[in-house]
Order: C-alpha cells, then sequence, then structure tokens
C-alpha cells in the first residue's frame, strides 16, 4: 500500500508491478469533471471495482468507490448507522481484539470483533496478541474494502460518541448481501440470553464453528427424543437383567399361535386383491 511517505520512484514501480505498460485492463469511470487548468475534462476511473478478467462491475452501487475518496464525495454523518444494515467499509487498524473499519457515510468507525471475522477464524484462551494479530491480518489487511453488517450499537450517551459492533461473516463479501436477514445468528457478547426477535429458533447457530467442530444443530430438533429425563446408559448387572433368550436388549418372540391370529388374508381375487395396511 503506498503513502504520502513514499517517493515518485517507488510509487511509479509499484504500478508498473500492477499494470505493466501496454497491458490491456478494464476501467470503471466514477468521475468527470471540468479541467481548471485549462480546456477539456479530467477523467477519474478505478481499476479495484471491475474484475480485471471478465470486465464484471464490482460496485454496482458505487458504495466502494465512494469509501476510497473516489467519486462524488459525501458529507459524513455523527449519527450512527441503523443495526441490522449492511455498509462498504475501509479497513483501518487490525488489533488482537477485531478490526476498526470506516464506514461510508459515517465518521465513526465500527469494530469488527475477532469472533464475528470469519466463520473458520476461532481463538483460545492460549493463543497471544501477537497470534490472534497475526491470524486476522490473514484474513484482511489496511485499506482493504470489505462488507460489514452493523450488528449492536452501544454508548449513544457516552461524549466521546457511541460503539458499533459489525460482523463481516453475516455478510457476502462479493456483493455485500446480508446472510442473516432475519438477525438470528448474532447476540451480543455477554448476554447469552439476548435475541433481537426473541428467543432463537432451534437450528438458528447451525453451520458456526464452535469448540473446533461445526454445530450442525440436528440433535436439537428432538429435545425429548429420549425423554423429559434423558437416557442413562446401562450397567453389566441391569443388562444382564434385561436380556431375553434372543440376546441383549431383544424382544421375547411371541408364540406361533398369536402371530397367526394377526395375521389377515387378502381380500378378492387376482390382481385385485388388497392386502391389509398394517
Amino acid at each position: 500500500m503506498l503513502t504520502r511517505s513514499d517517493d515518485d520512484d517507488m510509487k511509479v514501480k509499484a504500478l508498473e508491478f500492477a499494470a505493466a505498460p501496454g497491458q490491456k485492463v478494464w476501467v470503471k469511470i466514477l468521475e468527470v469533471s471540468p479541467d481548471q487548468s485549462g480546456p477539456g475534462f479530467r477523467v477519474h476511473g478505478s481499476m479495484l471495482v471491475v474484475d480485471q478478467d471478465s470486465g464484471q462491475d464490482l460496485d454496482p452501487s458505487g458504495q466502494m468507490a465512494a469509501a476510497r475518496g473516489t467519486g462524488q464525495r459525501e458529507r459524513l454523518s455523527d449519527e450512527p448507522p441503523e443495526v441490522g444494515t449492511c455498509h462498504c467499509a475501509e479497513v483501518k487498524r487490525i488489533e488482537a481484539y477485531g478490526v476498526f473499519v470506516a464506514l461510508q457515510g459515517y465518521r465513526r468507525y465500527g469494530l469488527v470483533h475477532a469472533s464475528q471475522v470469519a466463520n473458520y477464524l476461532e481463538f483460545s484462551a492460549e493463543d497471544n496478541d501477537d497470534d490472534r494479530k497475526k491470524a486476522l491480518s490473514e484474513v484482511v489487511e489496511l485499506g482493504q474494502q470489505i462488507w460489514v453488517k452493523v450488528v449492536e450499537v452501544t454508548d449513544l450517551d457516552n461524549p466521546r460518541g457511541p460503539k458499533i459492533g459489525c460482523s463481516m461473516k453475516l455478510v457476502d463479501q462479493s456483493e455485500g448481501t446480508d446472510l442473516d436477514p432475519q438477525n438470528m445468528r448474532y447476540r451480543p457478547r455477554g448476554d447469552a440470553s439476548f435475541h433481537p426477535q426473541g428467543k432463537a429458533p432451534i437450528g438458528a447457530s447451525a453451520g458456526e464453528v464452535k469448540g473446533g467442530t461445526v454445530d450442525w444443530g440436528y440433535l436439537a430438533t428432538r429435545p425429548n427424543a429420549f425423554g423429559s429425563a434423558g437416557y442413562d446408559l446401562l450397567g453389566d448387572e441391569q443388562d444382564k437383567q434385561q436380556a431375553g433368550p434372543s440376546g441383549p436388549g431383544r424382544p421375547q418372540a411371541q408364540p406361533q399361535q398369536q402371530q397367526q391370529q394377526q395375521y389377515m388374508p387378502p381380500v378378492g381375487r387376482g390382481r385385485g386383491a388388497v392386502m391389509p395396511a398394517w
């Protein structure tokens, strides 16, 4: 990433590495303005918002371009964004506990907690700050454009401004689509009983990584499958007492006469014979 302190030669070399002279690239026109120094116009374009292989527009709404300071500039709002809305943002700082981002159109930065960066990213108490920061830096980098969903706005009465909690893993990073429109997959940290829509439905956490494994939630769909008291494993003595002549845990064989009484012959003749349904 180039900075103002880099000299011109370094900037030219970096640009030639990204796009060599004579190379054909895809460019999206962001702004056309009159040239104040003489006749003609100034044309501002971007390669970042166009797929360089297919030419597809990666920013049809213009949000990414505006977040980078290109295109038409807009006033920044001092009001916090609404919870549940998705925004384009730029990574500004990476810490061990999360990623600070600049939300398009808002003056306050948002914080993507480390647990909300990616589904596959998980930390333990043994991980130190350097390990956490390194792992987060492998997912995002400074200046990168990302999509976030606002999941929390707290400390509204704080003179320094509210805290804006965001999530990356609840938004499709390719197009900004909300992956959790019903707001079921996020609960504020420290309040396990809270849910924006009331009690979370069974299976709402399916697909989340917990303890190094994926929670598919299928066992939770039958909470009373084994009775209200659950179930216990049988000991050796209990297993021998309940074992029948056909083997442990198998039902006693019914007398042949009782089986014959349950038999019902087909009704009718030939193809039209009707068999009992039980």
